[in-house]
């Protein structure tokens, strides 16, 4: 069967993917990416790719031009020609994938660049999904015939686990054998749990060599990476079943609150009214220490946070050799009891291990003794592990978090909700006395925190508005990435933002007559407002997470249970098993209408939807 001139859609895209099968290995092909190899029910490697980094680390769309695809019933043969670039074409590339009937699958990519540009990074990348690696065994193959044995990390490695990797076998969770080998440059590993995604990625050229470096116009690379299976003991498999099943865990819901504006601002009473419909606790707001003007902003934060009803989490921004404004602290000390915590970064590093934003952390200690201080990374994970606080220095530890630092695609985004409880699991191993934050938690990085030109940092917030997380599944991602930190053991969770063209609500959109239209991400926090105090979360698992996900609150006298339904096609699944009558009360949109309880226990869906179903 021959596919020829396909123009597969975009990794964000909402179409279906294209299976195929190299003898007992079926994967899905995205583009130009193969994702999801499985052997049985086990998933050997999470996706195979090539990609172009920027000096800025931004990664470079790939557009395909044409593709040629010769499918058998077990192997596959698949070309495709495309370019990189976003307002140029920086280069061209052609890229070869082959599946056969033994298992072997070979990826290679040809690369040309078109006009020189700088770059951090051009070539083949390789994730490996962390749940079904962390404590398995490993032999590392490095030039020089060099040979390593280890496991994978469970904690999040702060730097490069692996390097010079010519080729690395590996233990899979069935004692069956997979083989990576690579061809064309140096590879190495590194833990992208750092950034919450949950894989480790193998990558070429290493980070030790200077970059961004320079790529001339015409200069051609090639690189090729083969996967196969020396040993197969045991091949699991699994019927097409959608169900979600209960582990036993329950916790009570953590602290919510969410981050102002960028204007921190509250102009109008129905906005006030809207946030009083929403289950946050506290309010966020940042203030730049360096501002001539930020004893005004201060006493005008508080303010706000007072007419919400809420208490303030306050991020303080430092620069070095700035120290801490007179004045400050004295509104601090006044306004005390309307605070729940503060936190201290340094402006230009975002984290709070320096000596600058320690010695704040320390005067803020001594002087506001019944509030919580503390300090971790305004960006990343990663910046937090590469630059630890000392062990009792702080009174809690948090750090920023989004899902596309590397990926934009929607089953990328769903995958790195597991990558939350990692990061919260090192965080308590790390720091076992203190309770652990996730704040903010945002859809889109807010800023680049590795950019080489530091002219394109925004202060703060995103430039772009976000419009997929007002629709449908920005609000389902949302809630996903909730019910992890809730249950991975955060004490305090701070969502981004509450206003602005980012924001849940958003000033612009109110009618004349004051009503404010109700977007799928309000509605979806607004589900929250009647569980997070009264009732205990069940920890639910899906066999399908990229399919359907849920939130189950359960107290002595009913059982909620939201549904969250990312995929667009009709399905049917299967629901725990619950006392009471199970009535569908609540809908997202219209397709929810066309959701059907056969029983207590089989559902039928149909489209991207959140329902809420009450057992009594």
């Amino acid at each position: 069967m021959i596919h020829d001139g396909i123009s597969y859609p975009n990794l964000a895209g909402n179409e279906l993917p294209v299976r195929l099968k190299a003898g007992p290995l079926e994967m899905l092909l995205f583009q130009s990416a193969i994702r999801k190899i499985k052997l049985g029910k086990t998933e050997i490697v999470r996706a195979v790719y090539a990609a172009v980094r920027d000096k800025n680390w931004a990664t470079i769309p790939f557009k395909v031009v044409s593709s040629d695809l010769s499918e058998q019933v077990d192997s596959f043969n698949l070309k495709i020609k495309g370019n990189f670039g976003i307002n140029e074409t920086l280069g061209f590339a052609e890229i070869e994938i082959s599946g056969n009937t033994s298992g072997k699958l070979e990826f290679q990519f040809n690369f040309v660049a078109s006009s020189s540009f700088l770059k951090n990074r051009i070539g083949i990348c390789v994730l490996l999904p962390v749940e079904e690696c962390i404590g398995m065994k490993y032999q590392l193959f490095q030039q020089k015939e060099n040979k390593v044995s280890g496991r994978f990390h469970e904690l999040i490695v702060p730097h490069q686990p692996l390097l010079e990797i010519s080729a690395l076998e590996w233990e899979t969770p069935d004692k069956n054998i997979g083989r990576l080998e690579f061809e064309g440059d140096i590879f190495e590993m590194e833990d992208q749990r750092n950034w919450i995604d949950a894989s480790f990625k193998i990558y070429s050229t290493p980070l030790s060599i200077p970059y961004p470096a320079e790529i001339r116009a015409g200069e051609f690379i090639l690189q090729k990476v083969k996967l196969s299976l020396p040993v197969i003991r045991k091949l699991q498999t699994q019927k097409e079943i959608n169900e979600i099943t209960l582990t036993g865990k329950k916790c009570r819901f953590p602290e919510i609150g969410v981050c102002l504006g960028k204007d921190n601002s509250f102009p109008r009473k129905e906005l006030k009214e809207a946030f009083s419909e929403l289950p946050f606790q506290h309010v966020r707001a940042e203030l730049n220490l360096a501002d001539p003007n930020a004893d005004e902003q201060l006493r005008g934060i508080f303010s706000v946070a007072r007419d919400l009803g809420c208490k303030l989490e306050l991020a303080l921004h430092c620069k070095n050799g700035k120290g801490f404004p007179s004045g400050l602290l004295e509104i601090l000390i006044a306004n005390k009891l309307e605070l729940c915590r503060i936190l201290v970064f340094n402006s230009d590093s975002f984290v709070s291990n320096g000596a600058e934003e320690t010695g704040i952390i320390s005067i803020l200690r001594q002087t506001l003794r019944t509030i919580k201080i503390g300090g971790g990374s305004n960006a990343n994970f990663a910046e937090f592990n590469r630059n630890r606080l000392s062990v009792g220095s702080v009174d809690f530890v948090s750090t920023a978090a989004n899902p596309q630092v590397h990926a934009e695609d929607e089953m990328s985004i769903i995958e790195n909700i597991e990558g939350l409880n990692y990061v919260i699991q090192s965080m308590m191993a790390l720091y076992p006395d203190v309770p652990v934050l996730i704040s903010p938690i945002s859809y889109k990085p807010r800023f680049n925190a590795v950019a080489f030109d530091t002219e394109s940092l925004p202060v703060s917030g995103s430039e772009k508005p976000v419009s997929s997380l007002q629709g449908d599944f920005g609000a389902l991602w949302t809630l996903a990435a909730i019910k992890r930190i809730a249950l991975s053991g955060a004490e305090s969770l701070t969502l981004h933002e509450l206003t602005g063209e980012n924001g849940i609500i958003q000033p612009v959109n109110f009618s004349n007559d004051g009503i404010l239209p109700k977007s799928p991400l309000y509605n979806a926090l607004k589900c929250l407002s009647g569980f997070t105090k009264q009732h205990f979360l069940l920890e639910s698992c899906s066999t399908s997470p990229e399919e359907t996900d849920s939130l189950i609150f359960q107290n002595e006298v009913e059982t909620v249970m939201l549904i969250l339904s990312f995929a667009e096609q009709e399905r049917t699944i299967t629901l725990p098993e619950f006392f009471g009558k199970a009535d569908i009360i609540k809908f997202s949109n219209d397709n929810s209408q066309k959701a059907v309880l056969e029983n207590e226990r089989i559902m039928h869906l149909k489209g991207r939807q959140l329902l809420m179903v009450r057992y009594r």
